[in-house]
């Protein structure tokens, strides 16, 4: 996957909007990424955009409202990207490698926006329905869910979608946490690296 914010970016060089909500967007998602959603006001956006404040809310009527446009690449980026492009000839193990290192290299390019939303997103009920799209629909992670229990039948076939996610998502987030903010030193990341294939394999077939 491509660095979502360096994409982000060129895509909104190019798009066909105004001139002020590209500066604004542009502003906020550096702002947000550098001190946080929370710490970052309208007042300091529209200043780093170089825009009045009342420019922002022609565009936006909220600061939240803000925040879901910026977050929107990254989303996309994750639903289409999360349990795709993999090669049909993979066995289970390969597969949870390639998810792994891919997966978390792209977590870590862009750990200031997910820290954001992870922080600020799964937590505030107004912006549940940003994050549903990852799930839902013909694109969703669902849908993908489906298409590696057919591929790999070793799957518990007891386990929910939901369940599937969390087995991905749980050590994978702990690894990412312990390198981004207890940054161990390199020699010790292997190891840490086959725990995290070994406690998902474990979940995904136990029976």
């Amino acid at each position: 996957m491509a660095e979502v914010l360096t994409s982000y970016e060129k895509d909104l060089q190019a798009a066909k909007i105004p001139a002020g909500k590209k500066k604004v967007l542009l502003a906020a998602i550096h702002l947000f990424a550098e001190q946080g959603f929370a710490a970052t006001t309208t007042a300091q956006i529209a200043k780093s955009a170089g825009v009045s404040e009342g420019t922002i809310y022609k565009y936006f009527s909220s600061k939240k409202k803000l925040l879901a446009q910026v977050l929107i690449p990254l989303l996309t980026q994750i639903r289409d990207n999360f349990f795709t492009q993999l090669d049909p000839d993979q066995s289970l193990d390969d597969f949870i490698d390639f998810v792994i290192q891919d997966r978390l290299q792209f977590a870590r390019q862009n750990f200031a926006l997910i820290k954001i939303m992870l922080q600020e997103v799964l937590t505030d009920l107004d912006q549940i329905s940003a994050v549903s799209s990852l799930l839902q629909g013909p694109h969703g992670i669902f849908r993908q869910i489906e298409d590696i229990r057919k591929r790999y039948p070793e799957i518990n076939p007891h386990l929910t979608q939901i369940q599937i996610i969390r087995i991905f998502l749980s050590p994978m987030l702990g690894y990412l946490l312990q390198v981004q903010l207890l940054k161990p030193q390199s020699k010790d990341q292997p190891i840490d690296f086959r725990i995290v294939h070994q406690q998902i394999r474990a979940g995904l077939t136990i029976q």
